[in-house]
């Protein structure tokens, strides 16, 4: 699965993404950041959609993961051109 190149666009479109491609895209996201969320898994079908359990993780984790979510927004707010 490749990553979405404008995302504000794959999350309004509600695009078809296997579940297991989506935890192998994250699970390998979080590893170049030495993140993990020990339990996240497929969480099967509903409503014709999969979905992807996060599971359980630690406050430190996720206070981890918010950090590298904000370095990530900053830094492709630095390459999109001003509006």
């Amino acid at each position: 699965m490749e990553a979405p190149t404008n995302l504000s666009d794959e999350a309004s479109n509600e695009v078809e993404v296997d579940a297991d491609e989506a935890v192998e895209a994250l699970r390998t996201a979080l590893e170049r950041v030495h993140l993990r969320f020990p339990s996240m898994r497929n969480g099967g079908t509903v409503l014709g959609r999969d979905l992807v359990e996060l599971g359980g993780c630690s406050a430190a984790v996720v206070a981890q993961l918010a950090v590298v979510v904000n370095a990530g927004v900053d830094a492709l707010a630095l390459r999109t051109p001003e509006q």
